[in-house]
C-alpha cells in the first residue's frame, strides 16, 4: 500500500502511463498498464518481463517510484529517470521528461509474428487506480472514502527492434477523472475537475519511455519501463523530493529558479502551472443525505477553517497546480493484435497547490491558498489483493469503508493507427477499450 501526496480536495494526478512495442494491450481497468501490440500492463513478472519485477532474476521495485526493469539492452534514462538496470541483457531505464531514451536492440534475432505489423503506432491508453482516503487534521473536514481515479493517455510507439526490444513510447496525458468526495460536518461535497481543454492544449508536455516484447503473437508479453512525468511543475530531477505545502513559495527547480517559477504554464492559459476547478458546484451528490438530514451539495474549496463551515463562505472554484505522476507495466497481447489488458504499478500520484481563485473572482490570498494545499486527505495507493485498514471508518455511520479486497490498478490499451496519423486525445477519451 503506498502513500501519495494529492491535492487538498481532491486527487489530482494526471497519471502518465505507458504505451509498449506491439499493437494493442487488453484494456485494463484498475492499473495503469495495457498489454497487447502497443500498449502495456503492469505490475506482472515472468520470464517475458514484468514490471515492477524486473527481468529473468533479481527482481527489484520499490515504493518511492524507482524500480528496476527487464530483459532488454540499451534503455537511456530522461532527467532524473531513476530505474536501476537489471536482468541478463542489461535491464531498461526509466525515460523521464528530457532526454531520449536508447533505442538499441538487446540482439540481432529476427522474431515473427501476427502482431509485428502493428508493433509501431498511435495507442490509447486507459488506466484505473483504486484509492483510498482519509483526513489527517483533528477534527476532520472531509470523510474518508475509497474510489477509482481514472486516467487516459496518448501514446506513439516506434523504433520496435526485429527482437521485440528497443521500442521508444512518446506518452501524453488525455485526461482524468476523479471520485468524488464529501464532508458530513457540512453537508457538503467536491469534486475535482481537470477540464478536458486542458489536455487537449498543444503546449501539455509529453513525457518519454522504452519498451520491449517477448514475441509478436497473442499472449507474448509486452513490458514498459517506468517513467517520471511532470505536468505544470518542475524539479531539480524527475523522483527529487516532492516539495511540502511549506515549501511551495521557496522550493528550487534547478537553474535559478525557485517558488511560482516552478510552474510552468504547460496548459498555455498565462498562468503558473496548469488550470482545474471544483466542479459541480450547487449540485446535491447522489441521494444520500448527511447526518443533519440534508442532501450532500458540491461547494468550492475552503479558503480557512472557519468557512470550511459555513456553506454560504467565498471559496476556491479556481486552482493552479503542478502533477507528477510514476507508472510503468507489462501485459500480454490480446488476440486482435490491437488491444489488450494487465495489471499495473503506479508508485507516485503528487500534486501542490500554488494558487487559486475565489467563487467572488478575487485571486486568492497567499495563506488561503496555502490552507486548501494543506487540507489534502492522504490518498492512499491499493495495490491487488489489499484493502484499507479496518480502523479507517465513514465519518456518518462510524462503519470502516469498504473492505473488499482490491484487484490494484489496472490498463486497457487500444491502438487507434499508424504513426504520423490524426489521433488528438478526443480520439483517446473516445476509444472502444475492452473491459476491464
Amino acid at each position: 500500500m503506498m502513500r501519495s501526496n494529492a491535492l487538498g480536495f481532491g486527487f489530482l494526478s494526471a497519471a502518465l502511463a505507458l504505451t509498449g512495442a506491439c499493437g494493442g494491450g487488453d484494456d485494463g481497468g484498475d492499473n495503469p498498464g495495457g498489454a497487447g501490440t502497443g500498449g502495456g500492463g503492469m505490475q506482472s513478472g515472468g520470464t517475458g518481463g514484468g514490471m515492477s519485477t524486473a527481468g529473468t532474476t533479481n527482481p527489484s521495485g520499490g515504493s518511492g517510484g524507482s524500480m528496476s526493469s527487464a530483459g532488454m539492452s540499451g534503455g537511456g534514462s530522461g532527467s532524473g529517470g531513476s530505474m536501476s538496470t537489471a536482468g541478463s541483457s542489461g535491464g531498461m531505464a526509466t525515460a523521464g521528461t528530457g532526454g531520449m531514451p536508447s533505442a538499441e536492440c538487446a540482439t540481432t534475432e529476427v522474431k515473427t509474428g501476427m502482431c509485428k505489423e502493428n508493433a509501431n503506432g498511435v495507442f490509447a491508453i486507459k488506466t484505473v487506480v483504486d484509492v483510498w482516503w482519509q483526513d489527517d487534521i483533528t477534527p476532520p473536514l472531509v470523510d474518508s472514502g475509497r474510489g477509482p481515479i481514472t486516467i487516459y493517455l496518448r501514446g506513439e510507439i516506434s523504433d520496435v527492434c526485429e527482437d521485440g526490444s528497443g521500442g521508444i513510447g512518446t506518452i501524453k496525458g488525455c485526461g482524468t477523472e476523479l471520485p468524488a468526495f464529501r464532508s458530513d460536518v457540512n453537508c457538503e461535497a467536491f469534486q475535482i475537475e481537470i477540464p478536458n481543454e486542458v489536455w487537449d492544449q498543444p503546449t501539455m508536455p509529453t513525457f518519454l519511455t522504452t519498451g520491449m516484447t517477448s514475441g509478436f503473437n497473442p499472449g507474448d508479453v509486452l513490458t514498459l519501463a517506468v517513467a517520471s512525468g511532470l505536468v505544470g511543475v518542475e524539479l531539480t530531477a524527475d523522483d527529487a523530493t516532492w516539495p511540502t505545502s511549506a515549501e511551495t513559495g521557496t522550493f528550487s527547480c534547478g537553474g535559478g529558479k525557485t517558488g511560482a517559477m516552478c510552474f510552468p504554464d504547460d496548459d498555455g492559459d498565462g498562468k503558473p502551472g496548469i488550470t482545474i476547478r471544483m466542479g459541480k458546484i450547487g449540485m446535491t451528490f447522489g441521494t444520500d443525505t448527511c447526518t443533519l438530514g440534508d442532501p450532500y451539495t458540491f461547494r468550492g474549496a475552503p479558503l480557512d477553517a472557519l468557512s470550511a463551515l459555513d456553506p454560504n463562505s467565498v471559496r476556491a472554484e479556481i486552482l493552479q497546480i503542478g502533477l507528477r505522476t510514476r507508472l510503468g507495466g507489462s501485459g500480454m497481447i490480446g488476440s486482435d493484435c490491437a488491444s489488450g489488458a494487465g495489471d499495473a504499478t503506479v508508485t507516485n500520484l503528487d500534486s501542490r497547490v500554488l494558487d487559486c481563485t475565489r467563487t467572488d473572482d478575487q485571486a486568492c490570498e497567499s495563506a488561503q491558498a496555502t490552507f486548501v494545499d494543506e487540507q489534502a486527505p492522504t490518498y492512499n495507493i491499493l495495490d491487488e489483493g489489499e484493502k484499507p485498514p479496518a480502523d479507517v471508518v465513514d465519518m456518518k455511520t462510524g462503519q470502516p469503508i469498504d473492505q473488499s479486497l482490491s484487484v490494484g490498478s489496472r490498463s486497457a490499451l487500444v491502438r487507434l493507427g499508424d504513426l504520423g496519423g490524426n489521433f488528438d486525445c478526443a480520439a483517446v477519451r473516445g476509444a472502444a477499450f475492452p473491459a476491464l
